[in-house]
């Protein structure tokens, strides 16, 4: 399409310019058929009666809430699938639901705090340190397997006094022998950066153990968060057959319930006229376009310089929509001349078959060309029909061709071609347009 684009574009645009008298009155013609559907249609809604406009409007009321409901059932099963989600992720992957409530490993410390500061200050800060993510920072690319990001609640810091006491849960005992360690090592390693904020202090490790405990709370809350997830799950199958019956029952309530007439929709027939009117103005425009384009294409019309040379005719130049030729004249004057001396020629004609501005402006730059290279030309544009121009052109023994991509027929210049051949015409070559 769009090598045909710029072959025709501006012979589209002629032809349309040509027949612009038509056009026009066709596109008033379909911008006055779709006003009137407008108007028809506009009357329709007028003449329903109050009853059928109640019923309509009845309708639409039932359906606006059966939108609502499906509307509002849609919203909540995403949310609860979200919440599905996150809690069957946290099962899965989360120390705490590993735990067995009869046998968890447990490591703890102590430390003493000594110091003038404020030693309230200085513990919570450690608490911070640990509760709030700086402990665990860069340790989930360093040891993925240990869960980093699960720590929250198997690391429990907590303040006596003077004293801070951690203690660590897990299900595995090597795992938390491995945690219990870096958790040690880094709050070592943090207390100078709480001394330069709170003041200077010392933290002495008072005891430290590792041991095996029970605990019925833990058994509690995994049972609780398994529950939760059971809630949620049939929480989703309430809302998808929540979901469905409301479609369902959509879908039963229009079979049922729809009126035989629904065109009670409030329009604006000023608005709808004018939508209307200008859908009429384009069909009037694109119905005439594609007319002319399905013409060009089915055509016997010249399409390109390239179809000249598969029918072995030698194409001499092109001028081109730009307003260029291809190649420049000075490059084509070299073939005419070989050409010229070859047959012995003084002159050459030049064949037009356009009439047209283009054509003859090209013709024009052609016989000027000629003319400098030490050729007489002649320029005929009805050979087939006049008989001036067929004796000027027999006389010259020799001619080019000038034919135009898109208006030019190839019938025309297989006639054009036969002429030279009974009147012994030697045809030079071919000048394409476009």
């Amino acid at each position: 399409m769009k090598n045909l684009k710029s072959i025709y574009f501006n012979n589209l645009i002629c032809d349309f310019w040509k027949r612009r008298k038509i056009i026009l009155c066709f596109m008033m013609v379909c911008a006055a058929f779709f006003a009137f559907i407008s108007v028809k249609r506009a009357e329709t809604v007028r003449d329903l009666t109050q009853e059928q406009i109640e019923e309509i409007e009845e309708y639409n009321e039932k359906i606006e809430e059966y939108n609502k409901t499906i509307a509002d059932a849609e919203e909540s099963l995403a949310l609860v699938n979200q919440q599905i989600e996150e809690l069957q992720q946290y099962v899965d992957q989360s120390i705490y639901m590993k735990l067995d409530g009869q046998n968890i490993h447990t490591a703890s410390v102590q430390y003493g705090i000594t110091t003038e500061a404020n030693v309230g200050n200085i513990l919570n800060a450690l608490v911070l340190y640990i509760n709030e993510g700086g402990l665990k920072e860069a340790l989930s690319e360093e040891h993925p397997d240990l869960s980093v990001e699960s720590w929250r609640e198997v690391i429990s810091p907590s303040i006596t006094a003077n004293l801070l006491n951690i203690t660590i849960i897990h299900y595995d005992e090597e795992q938390l022998k491995q945690i219990f360690q870096l958790v040690k090592t880094r709050v070592k390693d943090q207390t100078p950066e709480i001394a330069q904020v709170q003041g200077n202090f010392t933290m002495d490790e008072i005891d430290s153990s590792i041991y095996v405990k029970a605990d019925v709370g833990v058994t509690n809350n995994q049972n609780n968060h398994l529950n939760n997830l059971k809630g949620y799950t049939s929480n989703r199958v309430d809302l998808e057959n929540k979901l469905i019956s409301q479609q369902n029952n959509k879908k039963s309530y229009i079979e049922k319930n729809e009126p035989e007439v629904m065109e009670a929709r409030r329009i604006n027939p000023v608005l709808q006229t004018l939508a209307y009117t200008s859908v009429g103005v384009l069909f009037g425009v694109v119905l005439p376009a594609l007319i002319f384009i399905l013409n060009y294409i089915l055509s016997d019309r010249l399409r390109s310089k390239e179809d000249l040379r598969n029918a072995n005719i030698n194409v001499i130049g092109s001028y081109r929509q730009d307003g260029s030729y291809a190649p420049a004249l000075e490059r084509s004057m070299m073939d005419l001349e070989i050409l010229a001396r070859q047959q012995e020629l003084s002159s050459i004609f030049l064949n037009v078959l356009g009439e047209d501005e283009i054509s003859k402006k090209v013709a024009s730059d052609y016989a000027e060309a000629i003319g400098k290279a030490g050729y007489e030309t002649e320029t005929g544009f009805r050979v087939y029909d006049e008989a001036e121009e067929l004796k000027q052109m027999v006389k010259s023994r020799a001619c080019v061709l000038f034919a135009q991509v898109g208006k030019n027929t190839y019938a025309q210049l297989e006639q054009q071609l036969r002429l030279c051949e009974r009147f012994q015409v030697k045809v030079l070559g071919c000048v394409v347009i476009g």
